[in-house]
């Protein structure tokens, strides 16, 4: 029996193959897990609200009318607002 591994792998170009569903599954998860090998993940930096307002170039009160208006929500430990550097990175682009 082939895995769809293997058929991909033989170099046979014109096959019209039937999956179960499991099989599909399967290949989807080792699709996965070699993707997380070749990307590691990385860690998403903390910042206050101070180092938020100057890596963007604004005031903290600008941070908290963004929070407002729902355009920057920071995470909230206790009542610090902590944001992320990934949201930084996806505001800049």
């Amino acid at each position: 029996m082939y895995n769809i591994q293997n058929l991909i792998n033989s170099g046979i170009d014109n096959l019209q193959v039937v999956v179960s569903v499991t099989d599909l599954k399967e290949f989807a998860l080792s699709l996965i897990d070699e993707a997380k090998n070749i990307v590691p993940e990385k860690e998403d930096k903390e910042l206050t609200a101070m180092e938020t307002a100057k890596i963007l170039g604004v005031s903290t009160n600008t941070l908290w009318r963004w929070e407002r208006d729902g355009y920057l929500i920071p995470k909230r430990v206790g009542k610090r607002p902590v944001y992320f550097q990934s949201q930084i990175d996806s505001l800049k682009k």
